[in-house]
């Protein structure tokens, strides 16, 4: 992409992004007779392949993100992130109860606006779960409208649209979701991917985990990061029997029978399904999106490279933190 293409790209993701802060409608009306119904929300782990379901998904014209409809279906769609500036804390990225001198492994270094890949850490988890304990009805009103304004403003169609998140942190929070929205019938997804791979990755691809370079050996920030693993998937195991409607997928099973899969993830949905949705060799991803290469065409080896450069003493690592679910997430422990 030339230089000036790239930097309209960014631009119009930036304006797609952030332009809900200029609708003031969301001040004066309450929304209460926009309909809401089998709400989904992606669950997993940065890195997990979540961008690449949830845009398959996005392309059913019935289904809207906090950035768009099927025609942007591309653009950002992590509420926790996009409207962190209007969510509850309970629902943000960054929330206000965390020390300033609050770190991992006792670190007086706290970027609170960088904590992705470390939120469910053993020293960050207790202020990001959240369960059904934390339910208000306040909080609940709050919400609902988040997501009725949300539909309000980008749904055209004229059947019953459906919402969907991919906010990360919401995998410990799926019990409180639940509870607000359990009216409407909400669908969890839990999506992992191999966690050897996961947690190798993390030092160099995560977030908030890379502000930690300088501080810590690349082996200090692989431990840091199948905490991370093991914390969320633990969370979400826990809660999904507290909720009618959880199902659990392999990222790497997915991208092995895509078509087979996500049939199966639309119907889970209550939505129908049709082989369009999935990557064609001629999509045009939409302007002003992000991550071009999390598209076509699928590539079911895309753990082999990091497989190869695996050294024992981090696999040794993740085994320690995660020895307990590698399997029961269907992976063979190595």
């Amino acid at each position: 992409m030339k230089k000036i293409e790239k930097t309209l790209n960014y631009i119009y993701y930036a304006y797609k992004r952030n332009n809900y802060l200029f609708d003031i409608t969301r001040f004066f009306r309450n929304y209460r007779n926009i309909k809401i119904e089998n709400p989904i929300f992606l669950l997993g782990l940065e890195g997990g392949g979540l961008t690449f379901i949830s845009r398959v998904i996005r392309r059913h014209p019935d289904v809207v993100s906090v950035s768009g409809n099927s025609t942007y279906w591309s653009g950002a769609d992590e509420m926790q992130i996009v409207y962190q500036p209007i969510l509850p804390d309970e629902f943000s990225m960054i929330t206000k109860n965390i020390p300033i001198n609050n770190y991992v492994n006792d670190s007086t270094l706290l970027i609170k606006s960088s904590v992705g890949w470390l939120y469910a850490s053993n020293e960050l988890i207790n202020y990001y779960r959240k369960d059904k304990t934390d339910y208000s009805e306040e909080l609940k009103e709050k919400f609902l409208k988040i997501i009725r304004w949300t539909i309000s403003r980008n749904y055209k169609g004229n059947n019953t649209p459906v919402f969907i998140d991919k906010s990360q942190t919401y995998t410990l929070k799926m019990e409180l979701l639940n509870e607000i929205l359990k009216d409407y019938n909400p669908k969890f997804i839990l999506i992992t991917r191999n966690p050897y791979i996961s947690c190798f990755r993390a030092p160099e691809k995560g977030g908030g985990l890379k502000t930690l370079k300088n501080r810590f050996s690349n082996l200090e920030m692989i431990k840091i990061a199948s905490e991370h693993w093991s914390n969320s998937i633990s969370e979400a195991f826990k809660s999904s029997f507290k909720v009618n409607n959880f199902q659990f997928w392999q990222f790497e099973n997915i991208l092995q029978e895509p078509e087979k899969s996500f049939r199966s993830i639309f119907n889970f949905c209550d939505l129908e399904f049709n082989k369009s949705y999935l990557p064609q060799e001629n999509d045009k991803i939409p302007f002003g999106s992000r991550f071009m290469d999390r598209w076509y065409p699928i590539n079911p080896e895309i753990n082999d490279k990091y497989f190869k450069a695996l050294k024992k003493e981090e696999i040794n690592i993740v085994n320690e933190n995660c020895g307990h679910l590698i399997e029961k997430c269907g992976y063979k422990k190595l």
